[in-house]
């Protein structure tokens, strides 16, 4: 369920060539904020002035604020869009992945598939707070030019990841069969479970490292390559998994083994391409200097207090799905897998959303970065807007899908069944939630 996080993130350096520029003049303070302080002192010089009508017009004001297609909104639409196609193309291709492994191994081997990602994803989502910690960090870090210390961050977070990922691979390794045969699953899901975990752990593992290296070159100005290259591993990765499935006697082993391979692929070429870009010299202190961890306890404790209110988020986040699906399982096998299989055609309409919460994410932290709260208030408001505009396309897409698309994802009927009673929970969360 984590998928989502993959393709996200920073295009910090993009705002800082346009503040070099000149062109952020006009967005150094709040023009809101700017007005409605005048309001203020007018207030102070005219006592009899209620204020009320202040806060009426302030609140006026930020609306209309919000809501105008300025400057700061073009920068944080130039932002969303690459992130939203990078997010859904890479959502698009999960789902994709699901529904090939469906119809060509059957319902058993897409139930171990399924379930297996699930019940891995919940570690996943806490230990990727590293991750996340280090786009935020990060951005904080190019924005103000320290330059040896945005590598630290980007060494320490891939070390601590990796640290925290290795024992949770052994927990899930020695346990998954148990955790299929307590959740209502037949033994044959079971045992394809304990064959796939294995693969499925390391293919996290590997991942996690390639989203905090392609989150890096994004806040260094890379965004577009980042996109780029997440787009096509994506892509190359259905496509093989396609061949080899339709071609070959082949096993969700064998198709784990697929996506692993290219996983892998692509983040050699990912540090080897920036590499000889000559992109790393300027962060090679201190992503290749010496080792922070021990050295540096400063950098440590900035990363783990930003790192760990966002895994305990991340995880409460993703457990909510898995502890529904818990009690799902309590109704039955087939209630348990059709939410499991909901949650990915959720990622595919959440990536939308969220896609636009990263574009925030660049833009309030380049602002903060420059000591201007103000503005970073604003792009918040803006995007917020943004995020609930898009949802409502969205969910008008989905709901015209609604009748064909439970058949593309299984051959069931019983799921069938199931899933099209789901789709218009998923079409109001997705809308309430949003906000």
């Amino acid at each position: 369920m984590d998928l989502r996080r993959i393709a996200l993130k920073r295009g910090v350096a993009r705002e800082t060539r346009i503040q070099q520029a000149g062109c952020d003049a006009e967005l150094m303070l709040d023009p809101s904020q700017k007005y409605c302080d005048q309001l203020e002192t007018m207030h102070e010089q005219q006592p009899h002035t209620p204020l009320c009508s202040v806060d009426f017009l302030r609140r006026s004001i930020l609306c209309t604020t919000v809501t105008k297609y300025d400057n700061e909104t073009k920068r944080i639409l130039r932002l969303a869009i690459p992130f939203t196609c990078s997010s859904i193309i890479d959502t698009m291709s999960s789902l994709v992945l699901l529904v090939i492994i469906s119809k060509t191994l059957g319902t058993n081997q897409m139930l171990a598939y399924v379930m297996t990602d699930i019940t891995v994803g919940i570690s996943g989502s806490f230990t990727g707070g590293w991750i996340e910690a280090l786009s935020s960090l990060g951005s904080m870090a190019y924005g103000a030019e320290n330059y040896e210390l945005l590598g630290q961050y980007v060494q320490t977070s891939c070390i601590l990841y990796v640290l925290s990922e290795i024992p949770m691979a052994f927990v899930w390794g020695f346990n998954i069969g148990k955790v299929m045969l307590w959740m209502g699953f037949d033994e044959s899901v079971a045992v394809l479970s304990e064959s796939y975990v294995w693969i499925c752990v390391a293919m996290n593992l590997i991942s996690g490292v390639n989203e905090a290296n392609l989150d890096f070159l994004e806040v260094v100005e890379k965004e577009s390559y980042a996109n780029v290259m997440n787009c096509v591993s994506s892509v190359i990765s259905v496509g093989l998994v396609a061949l080899f499935a339709l071609t070959m006697n082949s096993s969700l082993v064998m198709l784990g083994l697929v996506m692993m391979t290219t996983e892998a692929l692509f983040l050699f070429l990912n540090v080897l391409i920036p590499y000889m870009m000559g992109w790393y010299q300027p962060f090679a202190r201190g992503i290749f200097g010496q080792l922070v961890l021990f050295r540096d306890t400063s950098v440590v404790k900035q990363l783990f207090k930003t790192a760990l209110p966002i895994s305990f988020a991340g995880l409460l986040a993703y457990s909510e799905w898995e502890i529904l699906i818990v009690f799902a399982a309590v109704l039955g096998p087939a209630e348990a897998a059709s939410w499991a299989i909901v949650g990915f055609v959720w990622d595919l309409f959440e990536s939308t959303t969220s896609a636009i919460g990263d574009a925030s994410e660049v833009r309030c932290a380049y602002h903060l970065g420059k000591g201007n709260p103000a503005m970073a208030k604003l792009s918040a408001y803006k995007s917020i807007f943004l995020a609930l505009v898009m949802s409502l396309l969205v969910t008008t897409a989905f709901l015209s899908l609604s009748g064909v698309l439970p058949y593309w994802l299984t051959d069931d009927a019983t799921i069938q069944a199931m899933i099209a009673e789901l789709f218009p929970l998923i079409a109001l969360g997705n809308i309430s939630l949003t906000m």
